[in-house]
């Protein structure tokens, strides 16, 4: 799942609907979230709920911070370049 502006509400919807299968019992493929902010202080909003869902094994997040005073300017864009074969890996065999 990439979040390239549209935040994370699209996306919401969803892994409620994939947390809801896990806590069943139903086996879902890998889930990335490629989701991009401008500080830390900007992902307050759902932290809680993808953390725990991260914690869970439910996905896992790749969150490209593009005014960090702790990192490089990323966005993400250079998250999925980052991540790499893993990106074309996930689209071919899985």
């Amino acid at each position: 799942m990439v979040g390239a502006g549209t935040g994370l509400a699209p996306m919401i919807g969803f892994l409620q609907d994939k947390a809801l299968d896990l806590a069943n019992g139903i086996a879902s493929g890998p889930i990335h979230l490629f989701f991009g902010c401008r500080t830390e202080e900007d992902f307050i909003y759902y932290e809680d709920m993808i953390r725990g869902y991260e914690k869970k094994g439910l996905l896992v997040v790749h969150l490209a911070l593009s005014r960090s005073k702790n990192s490089p300017k990323k966005y993400v864009q250079h998250k999925i370049r980052d991540f790499g074969s893993g990106v074309s890996e996930l689209l071919w065999d899985e």
